[in-house]
Protein backbone atom coordinates (compact mmCIF):
# COMPACT_ATOMS: atom_id res chain seq x y z
CA UNK A 1 0.00 0.00 0.00
CA UNK A 2 2.83 2.41 0.85
CA UNK A 3 4.53 1.71 -2.47
CA UNK A 4 1.28 2.38 -4.35
CA UNK A 5 0.93 5.72 -2.57
CA UNK A 6 4.56 6.68 -3.27
CA UNK A 7 4.67 6.08 -7.03
CA UNK A 8 2.64 7.10 -10.05
CA UNK A 9 3.25 3.92 -12.07
CA UNK A 10 1.11 0.78 -11.93
CA UNK A 11 1.93 -1.49 -8.99
CA UNK A 12 1.39 -5.25 -9.03
CA UNK A 13 0.80 -7.00 -5.71
CA UNK A 14 2.37 -10.39 -5.07
CA UNK A 15 2.59 -12.87 -2.23
CA UNK A 16 0.33 -15.31 -0.41
CA UNK A 17 -2.49 -15.28 -2.97
CA UNK A 18 -3.86 -18.77 -2.39
CA UNK A 19 -7.59 -18.12 -2.87
CA UNK A 20 -9.76 -15.77 -4.94
CA UNK A 21 -10.56 -13.95 -1.71
CA UNK A 22 -6.84 -13.29 -1.14
CA UNK A 23 -6.66 -11.44 -4.47
CA UNK A 24 -9.68 -9.29 -3.61
CA UNK A 25 -8.29 -8.54 -0.15
CA UNK A 26 -4.91 -7.54 -1.59
CA UNK A 27 -6.53 -5.03 -3.95
CA UNK A 28 -8.81 -3.64 -1.24
CA UNK A 29 -6.08 -3.30 1.39
CA UNK A 30 -3.29 -1.96 -0.80
CA UNK A 31 -4.95 -0.39 -3.85
CA UNK A 32 -2.60 -2.24 -6.21
CA UNK A 33 -3.40 -2.18 -9.92
CA UNK A 34 -3.03 -5.92 -10.39
CA UNK A 35 -2.32 -9.16 -8.59
CA UNK A 36 0.37 -11.69 -9.43
CA UNK A 37 -0.24 -15.30 -8.46
CA UNK A 38 2.63 -17.75 -7.98
CA UNK A 39 2.69 -20.85 -5.78
CA UNK A 40 -1.05 -20.62 -5.17
CA UNK A 41 -1.42 -22.11 -8.65
CA UNK A 42 0.30 -25.35 -7.62
CA UNK A 43 -2.41 -27.98 -7.57
CA UNK A 44 -4.98 -25.29 -8.34
CA UNK A 45 -4.65 -24.19 -11.97
CA UNK A 46 -8.13 -22.66 -11.77
CA UNK A 47 -7.01 -19.99 -9.32
CA UNK A 48 -6.37 -17.22 -11.84
CA UNK A 49 -9.78 -17.59 -13.49
CA UNK A 50 -11.56 -17.74 -10.13
CA UNK A 51 -9.60 -14.74 -8.78
CA UNK A 52 -10.51 -12.77 -11.89
CA UNK A 53 -14.19 -13.53 -11.30
CA UNK A 54 -13.88 -12.49 -7.65
CA UNK A 55 -12.16 -9.23 -8.59
CA UNK A 56 -14.96 -8.48 -11.07
CA UNK A 57 -17.60 -9.20 -8.42
CA UNK A 58 -18.82 -12.32 -10.20
CA UNK A 59 -19.65 -15.66 -8.54
CA UNK A 60 -16.59 -17.87 -8.14
CA UNK A 61 -15.63 -21.24 -6.72
CA UNK A 62 -13.29 -21.42 -3.75
CA UNK A 63 -12.43 -25.12 -4.02
CA UNK A 64 -12.51 -27.77 -6.70
CA UNK A 65 -13.54 -31.29 -5.83
CA UNK A 66 -11.00 -34.05 -5.45
CA UNK A 67 -12.43 -35.60 -8.60
CA UNK A 68 -11.83 -32.41 -10.60
CA UNK A 69 -8.30 -32.11 -9.26
CA UNK A 70 -7.36 -35.67 -10.18
CA UNK A 71 -8.88 -35.32 -13.63
CA UNK A 72 -6.77 -32.19 -14.12
CA UNK A 73 -3.71 -34.06 -12.86
CA UNK A 74 -4.31 -36.71 -15.54
CA UNK A 75 -4.49 -33.97 -18.20
CA UNK A 76 -1.37 -32.37 -16.74
CA UNK A 77 0.46 -35.69 -17.07
CA UNK A 78 -0.59 -35.91 -20.73
CA UNK A 79 0.70 -32.40 -21.41
CA UNK A 80 4.02 -33.09 -19.69
CA UNK A 81 4.54 -36.35 -21.61
CA UNK A 82 3.66 -34.70 -24.91
CA UNK A 83 6.02 -31.81 -24.22
CA UNK A 84 8.85 -34.18 -23.30
CA UNK A 85 8.23 -36.22 -26.45
CA UNK A 86 8.34 -33.06 -28.60
CA UNK A 87 11.70 -32.15 -27.05
CA UNK A 88 12.99 -35.62 -27.84
CA UNK A 89 13.29 -36.50 -24.16
CA UNK A 90 12.34 -39.60 -22.25
CA UNK A 91 8.94 -40.13 -20.66
CA UNK A 92 10.61 -40.75 -17.29
CA UNK A 93 11.46 -37.04 -17.06
CA UNK A 94 7.80 -36.10 -17.46
CA UNK A 95 6.78 -38.66 -14.84
CA UNK A 96 9.47 -37.44 -12.44
CA UNK A 97 8.25 -33.86 -12.91
CA UNK A 98 4.64 -34.95 -12.43
CA UNK A 99 5.38 -36.45 -9.02
CA UNK A 100 5.73 -33.01 -7.44
CA UNK A 101 2.70 -31.59 -9.24
CA UNK A 102 0.53 -34.61 -8.35
CA UNK A 103 1.50 -34.14 -4.70
CA UNK A 104 0.12 -30.59 -4.89
CA UNK A 105 -3.12 -31.82 -6.48
CA UNK A 106 -3.77 -34.23 -3.57
CA UNK A 107 -2.71 -31.79 -0.85
CA UNK A 108 -5.45 -31.48 1.74
CA UNK A 109 -7.31 -34.60 0.67
CA UNK A 110 -8.11 -37.31 3.17
CA UNK A 111 -5.43 -40.04 2.79
CA UNK A 112 -3.08 -37.61 0.98
CA UNK A 113 0.02 -39.22 2.55
CA UNK A 114 -0.94 -42.62 1.16
CA UNK A 115 -1.76 -41.08 -2.20
CA UNK A 116 1.69 -39.47 -2.31
CA UNK A 117 3.21 -42.90 -1.72
CA UNK A 118 1.42 -44.22 -4.82
CA UNK A 119 2.46 -41.13 -6.80
CA UNK A 120 6.11 -41.32 -5.80
CA UNK A 121 6.31 -45.02 -6.65
CA UNK A 122 5.30 -44.34 -10.29
CA UNK A 123 8.17 -44.62 -12.74
CA UNK A 124 6.27 -44.75 -16.05
CA UNK A 125 3.39 -42.83 -17.52
CA UNK A 126 1.17 -45.89 -17.15
CA UNK A 127 2.11 -46.29 -13.49
CA UNK A 128 1.37 -42.61 -12.82
CA UNK A 129 -1.98 -42.91 -14.61
CA UNK A 130 -2.75 -45.99 -12.52
CA UNK A 131 -1.84 -44.17 -9.31
CA UNK A 132 -4.03 -41.20 -10.21
CA UNK A 133 -6.90 -43.46 -11.25
CA UNK A 134 -6.60 -45.33 -7.91
CA UNK A 135 -6.83 -41.99 -6.10
CA UNK A 136 -9.88 -41.05 -8.15
CA UNK A 137 -11.51 -44.41 -7.38
CA UNK A 138 -10.69 -44.14 -3.68
CA UNK A 139 -12.31 -40.71 -3.55
CA UNK A 140 -15.43 -41.83 -5.40
CA UNK A 141 -15.83 -44.99 -3.31
CA UNK A 142 -15.76 -43.02 -0.08
CA UNK A 143 -17.91 -40.24 -1.49
CA UNK A 144 -15.09 -37.80 -0.82
CA UNK A 145 -15.35 -35.58 -3.85
CA UNK A 146 -14.03 -32.62 -1.90
CA UNK A 147 -11.90 -32.12 1.17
Amino acid sequence: GKVKEAVKIPVIGNGDVLTPQDAVLMVKETGVDGVMIGRGMLGNPWLIAEAEKALLGLPFETEKSGREKIRMALKHLEYLCKEEEEKGGAEIYAVKEMRKFAAWYVKGMKHAAGFRTWINAAETKEEMETALEKILSAQEEEGMLGF
